[in-house]
């Protein structure tokens, strides 16, 4: 049971990650957009941001792959 809540709280620190990225993408895009004071820069965080939030989805699919599994086998 220890190794499963392990798995939930990645799974949900996970998950917190991806919101707090996901509404940096949103700022950084507008910013992007607009054209604004530093969008160069902006444009660079925004690839980074990108980035890190489809390793982490990979990551969260993987643990979620895990956790059903074991559902999965404790349900047979």
């Amino acid at each position: 049971m220890r190794c499963e809540d392990e798995v939930h709280a990645r799974l949900l620190a996970g998950e917190r990650e991806v919101n707090q990225l996901t509404e940096e993408i949103a700022r950084l895009s507008i910013q992007v957009k607009i054209g604004d004071i530093g969008w160069r820069d902006a444009l660079e965080r925004l690839a980074a941001r990108n980035e890190r939030r489809r390793a982490l989805a990979a990551q969260l699919d993987s643990l979620r792959w895990v956790l059903l599994g074991d559902e999965q086998r404790i349900a047979s």
